[in-house]
């Protein structure tokens, strides 16, 4: 695992162990590693690369581990079907929630922080409550899990994957109420693999990207389709928006990254650093630097004009 700097460039530091997963605390200060196979999970210091604290607990691989939004408690997921958050300052066990009955494989916290989602291999989503860690809902309708997560508000949870019709896999992209568990919408127009999906800023938009070579744009109250982007060649890697959502970001195989008026539907740019399949992109939290990167190790950082 390498650190660069933002602003210039220069490689900072290289952390040497197996890293399965990598998160920033929110005040950047610390970063959270799973370390897959040695069933643990390391709090390092950014600024002197020490480990602060190693989280022992889990009896299998650790699959991830992230931070709460105020950086205070930490989560981590495990093969071993367990759920465990930590105390993030002190690295002591808080919790842990059982009830997944396989391999968990998604984790993320609600905007608000009250909220802990979790994606399994048992097909399962689940919300806990993230202050008592108690199992709140299960909401079935997939049969594979791909992709999770909340709308800005906290109210709304997303997650992808397929679903069976006729014994058929199929895939579908479903919208579910997270105070009441209850399905809003399933969104079906993709053929084939649902793996990379965003809300807007504003939450009134869901921006899907498949192996299909296609992303579409979905009104989230309504669930219609509002438009399809058919302009990639390849199997779809990022979809972002913009901070002030104004643009939207695709990312594919096809070695090129697209930047879309979000309004038109019209593509602004198409950025390219490598013939290289792009393999994921990220959005700065700042709004002003895209993150992209290609399968053949090349990272490259690109500035965000202001429209």
């Amino acid at each position: 695992m390498t650190l660069w700097a933002v602003q210039t460039g220069q490689l900072l530091r290289t952390y040497t162990g197996s890293f399965q997963s990598a998160s920033f605390s929110p005040d950047g200060q610390t970063i959270v590693t799973a370390s897959g196979q040695m069933k643990t999970a390391l709090l390092w210091d950014v600024a002197t690369g020490e480990i602060l604290h190693t989280f022992e607990g889990h009896r299998a691989d650790v699959n991830k581990a992230i931070f709460s939004a105020d950086g205070r408690t930490i989560v981590t997921i495990s093969k071993d079907k367990a759920i465990i958050t930590w105390d993030a300052a002190t690295g002591k066990k808080r919790q842990t929630l059982v009830g997944h009955a396989d391999s968990i494989d998604h984790v993320l916290f609600s905007p608000n922080g009250e909220l802990i989602l979790t994606g399994s291999a048992d097909s399962m989503v689940r919300l806990w409550s993230a202050r008592t860690g108690r199992g709140l809902y299960s909401l079935k309708g997939h049969d594979r899990i791909y992709k999770i997560g909340f709308s800005p508000d906290s109210l709304t949870v997303m997650s992808t994957g397929t679903m069976l019709i006729k014994k058929v896999e199929h895939p579908a992209i479903m919208l579910w109420n997270a105070l009441t568990a209850q399905r809003i919408h399933t969104l079906t127009g993709h053929l084939d693999q649902v793996d990379q999906a965003v809300f807007s800023p504003d939450g009134l938009t869901l921006l899907t990207g498949s192996h299909d070579g296609s992303a579409i744009l979905w009104n989230v109250a309504t669930g219609r389709n509002l438009h399809t982007f058919r302009d990639h060649t390849d199997r779809v890697t990022g979809v972002a928006f913009s901070r002030d959502g104004r643009t939207l970001i695709t990312s594919s195989f096809d070695s090129s990254t697209l930047v879309w008026d979000a309004n038109t539907y019209e593509p602004l740019y198409r950025l390219s650093a490598s013939d290289s399949r792009v393999i994921g992109l990220a959005m700065s939290s700042d709004g002003q630097s895209l993150l992209t990167t290609y399968e053949d190790g090349t990272i490259s950082l690109w500035h965000m004009p202001e429209r």
